[in-house]
């Protein structure tokens, strides 16, 4: 814009009519120069930037042979071993103890009828049978043993195991004190002997009783027959009311179930101080 208002400047002065005209043409011309070395410099290329040196590459020869590689016969065999390792340990950690495990559950009767009756096979029917037919029935009274004492070693301190093994302590003591009284059948027939005898003796020497004798010991004899009432006796009520077509009351199923195990307690209780009892699993297979 400078140089451009400087320009008109220069052409108005020459038209007009002064003789002597001002030394604007110098201004003019310094501007043009100025100007021209301005766009020079700009024009002028940049110093392109120099390359970066990198050191030379070194290669060193490698003096070891190549690894051999596998052959299709080792890889089989590598594959094989691991194969064999894998299997193996999945038969230590899980097939083994399971069939452990089933092992000795199929060592007690129980176990080996309900895994019969898992899978029935007719081989091992009879088997089954005759294991159950061997089955002594205090074979609950002595698995409850085993578990009343595997609580106590194992939570001694436990107050529900205390609890619960306590009242299982209990109802044994209350089935033993319900057992019958021993003695009573044995006393009741030598009372009917000892009065059978004296009928005889009486017989032989002609003498007579006094009715207050035989009164007296038909008496004694009714309540020694009477003082317990026998589990057979129990088993005749029922089966009379069944023949009968009757309802069984639960009373006499009660005391029916009432006398069997207080028997079954008297009886494991005998065979304990003898030293007969054995665990459950060594019955004959």
């Amino acid at each position: 814009r400078a140089e451009r208002a400087l320009q008109l400047i220069v052409d108005r002065l020459q038209q007009s009519d002064l003789k002597r005209l001002p030394k604007v043409e110098n201004l003019l011309w310094f501007f043009q120069n100025t100007a021209k070395k301005l766009e020079q410099a700009r024009i002028l290329p940049k110093p392109a930037a120099k390359p970066a040196q990198m050191p030379p590459l070194v290669y060193l020869a490698s003096t070891e042979p190549p690894p051999r590689p596998m052959s299709a016969l080792q890889g089989f065999g590598l594959g094989v071993l691991l194969g064999v390792f894998v299997l193996t340990g999945t038969w230590l950690g899980l097939y083994r103890p399971l069939q452990q495990q089933m092992t000795a559950l199929t060592g007690t009767p129980d176990g080996a009828r309900l895994a019969w009756l898992s899978h029935p096979d007719l081989q091992t029917y009879e088997q089954q049978l005759t294991r159950l037919a061997d089955t002594s029935p205090l074979v609950v009274l002595q698995q409850a043993e085993q578990l009343t004492g595997t609580a106590q070693k194992t939570w001694p301190q436990d107050s529900r195991q205390q609890h619960e093994t306590q009242r299982w302590q209990q109802l044994q003591a209350i089935r033993l004190e319900n057992a019958p009284a021993p003695g009573n059948w044995r006393q009741t027939r030598h009372q009917l002997q000892r009065l059978a005898d004296k009928i005889l003796e009486q017989e032989r020497n002609r003498g007579s009783f006094t009715l207050s004798y035989l009164k007296t010991a038909i008496y004694q004899i009714q309540h020694s027959h009477n003082h317990d009432i026998p589990l057979e006796e129990l088993l005749r009520q029922l089966a009379d009311t069944v023949e009968q077509g009757q309802a069984v009351s639960p009373a006499l199923i009660k005391k029916t179930d009432d006398r069997f195990n207080a028997l079954l307690s008297r009886y494991y209780a005998l065979q304990k101080a003898a030293g007969l009892t054995v665990r459950p699993e060594q019955h004959r297979p």
